[in-house]
């Protein structure tokens, strides 16, 4: 899933909102390593695979 950084967002922020837990931050910055500044427009890769409860809230389909 794609994701566009806005003002304030931090991967603490962002893993909270997406995994329900602020430590999987881990998880999007090994997904986003080319990323130096999380800016406000910054589109960001959000791996939801091995998140199961994120893939069921967001609609996820399997290719």
């Amino acid at each position: 899933m794609l994701y566009t950084a806005e003002d304030g967002d931090t991967l603490f922020g962002i893993a909270e909102k997406f995994y329900g837990d602020r430590q999987n931050w881990q998880t999007i910055y090994e997904a986003n390593q080319d990323v130096i500044t999380l800016l406000r427009g910054t589109v960001l890769f959000i791996p939801l695979e091995s998140h199961s409860e994120c893939k069921k809230m967001y609609q996820i389909a399997s290719f």
